[in-house]
């Protein structure tokens, strides 16, 4: 569990998340309060929007890409992911409610893979480009996944079995049976 006051820092660039507080905006759900920092100066007005507000369960977090080329902040609503060679930011799809959803997120294979509850969105960090799958929520949970091989192996709670069961998907999210 993170704590008010904690640092995330990037092992290979000079960025860090400083957690500075809990907020509930609306609706009952809490969210942390944070600065961005890039050389220990504050630098949130360069790279977010006015709603700075991060999901507030970061224990499955990856804040940066491997070789520390991109960071990833899981802002409620839209993530940010920033290029901290070039600096460019690009916002992540939408998820109203995201600190409900957000499970967690990992790099791989040059894409940021984001896992939700309900949905897994796959960010090729190549082009940019963004591909989804989706359950049915009242049916499905999504509990984890992992990318090996260009396979996704996805485990979902299914809600009316009661049991975890597997699904493989290629890397265009067509099922594998």
């Amino acid at each position: 569990m993170k704590n008010i006051g904690d640092l995330i820092l990037s092992k290979k660039s000079s960025f860090k998340i400083h957690l500075t507080g809990w907020e509930e905006p609306n609706n009952g759900r809490m969210l942390w309060s944070f600065n961005l920092l890039e050389d220990d100066e504050i630098v949130d007005d360069k790279y977010l929007d006015s709603w700075r507000f991060l999901n507030f369960d970061l224990e499955k977090f990856e804040f940066e890409s491997k070789d520390g080329t991109y960071i990833y902040i899981p802002t409620e609503g839209n993530g940010v992911l920033i290029n901290t060679k070039t600096k460019k930011v690009t916002k992540t799809p939408y998820k109203g409610l995201s600190t409900h959803y957000y499970i967690g997120n990992y790099f791989i294979d040059n894409k940021l893979v984001i896992n939700y509850k309900n949905e897994i969105v796959v960010i090729d960090l190549n082009d940019g480009v963004s591909m989804n799958i989706q359950f049915p929520e009242e049916k499905m949970t999504i509990m984890g996944s992992e990318f090996e091989n260009d396979i996704f192996l996805i485990e979902l709670f299914d809600k009316n079995k009661k049991e975890i069961v597997q699904k493989k998907y290629n890397s265009i999210f067509n099922e594998i049976k």
